[in-house]
């Protein structure tokens, strides 16, 4: 877990991972910039089936491409801004936190209002997932599940 508390998102960015004309990964890396200068990066380690996290020096702009080909086969690896396309540039964080628990481990960015973009990878499926969970109303019943769009 990572406290954000008194930070802004001041961008997000998503490394994509295709092979060949297939997308792998939605989010193979994912690189967030803090208000305060700061970025960090997290990715899925298959290995123990966790999510890690490190501080990080450098975050590409999205619409960028690293790409090479291996035996033939393209590997191409997009920056997707997903700042712009989730619209949470600029709003106020409140923590990143990692649950590993179970076939689907989540990395959670959760915002101060309490919505969260949630990255989940299914080891069962070998496929990964971005999802957008909306705030609490005040309105919602106590115990009900937050709304989700995806």
């Amino acid at each position: 877990m990572r406290d954000l508390t008194g930070r802004k998102c001041a961008g997000l960015v998503a490394r994509e991972f295709w092979l060949g004309e297939r997308c792998v990964s939605r989010a193979c890396y994912v690189f967030l910039s803090l208000s305060d200068g700061t970025s960090v990066g997290w990715w899925f380690n298959d290995g123990p089936e966790v999510w890690e996290s490190e501080l990080i020096d450098v975050v590409p702009l999205p619409g960028t491409d690293e790409e090479f080909t291996v035996e033939g086969t393209r590997w191409r690896y997009p920056h997707i801004d997903l700042a712009s396309q989730l619209g949470v540039r600029g709003r106020p964080l409140s923590q990143w936190v990692a649950r590993s628990a179970g076939p689907v481990p989540e990395a959670r960015l959760e915002f101060a209002d309490g919505s969260a973009v949630v990255f989940g990878y299914d080891c069962r499926s070998d496929s990964d997932w971005v999802q957008v969970t909306a705030r609490q109303t005040p309105e919602a019943e106590p115990g009900a599940a937050p709304d989700t769009a995806g």
